[in-house]
């Protein structure tokens, strides 16, 4: 996982606008996500309703240690990524060793 990169391209995100912040957020959200970025540290009951609503709209997830690190975002512990390209070069960049 190259973690720079992904700081780079969640920071490209949050400046355009283009990401959700918090579950409750995330599940009232009626666009199109691309992917979902979930802390680790993330509560059983609020992960389990993260990974139905992603199921249920076949949205990407992505796991990750201190997502606050990654999006300088304090307390949030998931968030959505609404943008396709950014979507798509974060994942790629989380499956590189």
């Amino acid at each position: 996982m190259n973690r720079a990169k992904i700081k780079t391209y969640i920071g490209f995100a949050v400046k355009a606008g283009k990401i959700i912040q918090g579950t409750d957020n995330l599940l009232i959200h009626k666009k199109k996500l691309y992917l979902v970025v979930i802390d680790e540290g993330l509560q059983p009951n609020a992960l389990n309703k993260i990974i139905s609503y992603a199921e249920n709209r076949q949205v990407k997830m992505l796991k990750t240690e201190n997502l606050s690190e990654l999006t300088n975002i304090m307390n949030y512990k998931v968030i959505g990524i609404t943008n396709k390209s950014l979507a798509e070069q974060i994942e790629t960049n989380s499956s590189e060793e």
